[in-house]
């Protein structure tokens, strides 16, 4: 198998065969004077460009976006849509004015430790889902609005959402059991994941 390797794109053809592999990849066309604002850093196989990434280095924050070497058949327009309206929400509500660095992120978000060499490595970022209100009373699990949900608030809203389901399939005769409720009556476990 033929290694991978990566370089810096300097030319503007170079850029501009970039933003059409990137087009043809997502269906979406970036502007030019986008790419004069960004970094380019394509991975090739021999003469091939099969992947990249380009960074947005004006205005003061990052952008990375990562092009397949492969066709991706599945647009799901309606996702895209959510995640559209989801930005926009984000922006007017729960506005941020600057990427936050991995390492600010409250130890309590993810739940598997975190290196310091791969904190340092990663880079500042505008995160799309966000915690709209702080929480946590300890110093150490204290979360931000700049924050991404925890995970454990990411799964009892799954496990809400499949009570929810639950609930209404009930309403209309079907007899099933997707939640295991605590005594308190809270959904706690589902056999249903996010992923499947």
């Amino acid at each position: 198998m033929e290694a991978i390797k990566f370089r810096t794109l300097k030319s503007d053809s170079d850029v501009e065969f970039f933003l059409s592999r990137f087009e043809s990849y997502v269906g979406v066309k970036l502007p030019f004077d986008y790419a004069q604002r960004s970094k380019f850093v394509a991975g090739f196989k021999g003469e091939e460009m099969v992947a990249g990434y380009m960074l947005v280095t004006k205005p003061d924050f990052r952008s990375l976006m990562f092009v397949p070497g492969y066709p991706i058949p599945w647009k799901n327009l309606n996702i895209l849509q959510l995640i559209t309206d989801i930005r926009g929400w984000q922006e007017k509500y729960n506005p941020v004015k600057k990427p936050r660095r991995y390492q600010d992120v409250a130890a309590s978000v993810f739940t598997k430790e975190t290196s310091e060499t791969a904190k340092e490595n990663t880079p500042a970022r505008f995160y799309l889902f966000r915690t709209h209100q702080p929480m946590g009373s300890r110093k150490s699990f204290q979360t931000s609005s700049e924050d991404p949900p925890t995970d454990r608030r990411l799964f009892q809203f799954w496990y809400d959402l499949m009570a929810e389901l639950e609930s209404r399939l009930r309403a209309i005769g079907e007899d099933v059991s997707l939640v295991t409720f605590s005594e308190s009556g809270q959904a706690e476990s589902s056999i249903f994941t996010p992923h499947g």
